[in-house]
């Protein structure tokens, strides 16, 4: 396994988790989805599914994505603010997930992780 869990050291509580980048690709599919820790108030704070085929976004949200040849960072839009904004970057670690994080400069972002 080459993943772990991370403890911050100073006065405030901060924790989170890595995992391996094993892949550059993403297969088409439903992928179930889950914010982590909303920051804000105005952060979804959910579980869904969505299903990406072929540059579509459909399910829970709509949009549409992209991912540069040989690249595992994507970038999307989706139809309503589902990260704190509109827009998004995502990072893939595997053939069967990835993470989501909005990009709008806004204060109500969300991480999302979502996996096949």
């Amino acid at each position: 396994m080459n993943d772990g869990y991370m403890l911050q050291t100073s006065g405030t509580v901060g924790f989170g988790f890595f995992q391996a980048q094993t892949s550059a690709s993403l297969d088409n599919g439903t992928f179930l989805a889950g914010t982590l820790f909303p920051l804000t108030s105005g952060s979804p704070d959910t579980i869904d599914s969505i299903t990406l085929n072929s540059g579509s976004i459909s399910g829970a949200l709509a949009g549409t994505y992209s991912i540069p040849s040989g690249s595992s960072r994507g970038t999307g839009t989706v139809n309503q603010p589902g990260f704190g904004g509109n827009d998004f970057v995502f990072y893939i670690f595997g053939p069967d997930g990835f993470v989501v994080m909005g990009s709008d400069p806004v204060q109500n972002d969300a991480i999302a992780f979502l996996h096949m």
